[in-house]
């Protein structure tokens, strides 16, 4: 209660109640609300037709400078367009993917000093589905139906995760084994 304002008006509270408004404030607003007892109904339907005519106006507009602007671009360009997208996706999703089996393979190699037999075994799996990928890669611009090829490579990749990741969780059973042994010992 800070507010001076506020503090003010709680303090002359009577005086402020003791008066009325001027008779005539409320004979004006008897007399509006008389003649206005009950407010325009607009309808729905000039609502509608109001919005149909705004997208008829717009449709007009625009649907000639789409048709011109397609008009404009041969259909070979448009579908070269839409590969080199759809190439562009699966670039990313690669890399991306890519970037995932270099992280997942780094955990791996943190093994390499304890289980090196372990190591050996599961780089030389792991090698096996990085050779079938590079070949992959080497014949994709040679390929006539590249889409078909970069979901192949797409796919190889996602096995090498899948790959790794029942590698590591190998891994993590060996640990959980020693470290049982070990606690059983003590």
């Amino acid at each position: 209660m800070n507010d001076p304002l506020k503090k003010y008006i709680r303090a002359h509270r009577e005086d402020f109640d003791s008066e009325a408004p001027d008779p005539a404030v409320w004979d004006r607003l008897s007399q509006r609300i008389a003649t206005n007892a009950t407010p325009p109904v607009r309808s729905l339907r000039s609502f509608r037709r109001g919005l149909l005519a705004a997208a008829a106006v717009v449709a007009a507009i625009c649907l000639p400078l789409i048709l011109h602007n397609r008009s404009d671009r041969p259909l070979a360009v448009a579908q070269v367009d839409t590969a080199a997208s759809e190439e562009a996706l699966y670039d990313q999703e690669i890399y991306h993917v890519s970037q995932i089996v270099n992280i997942k393979f780094r955990e791996l190699e943190k093994i390499k000093g304890a289980h090196p037999e372990l190591y050996q075994r599961f780089s030389a799996d792991l090698q096996k589905l990085d050779t079938a990928y590079r070949q992959l890669k080497d014949q994709l611009p040679n390929q006539s139906n590249q889409e078909l090829l970069l979901q192949a490579m797409l796919q190889n990749l996602t096995l090498q995760i899948d790959l790794i990741n029942r590698q590591l969780g190998i891994i993590e059973q060996l640990k959980n084994e020693s470290h049982a042994r070990t606690t059983t010992h003590i």
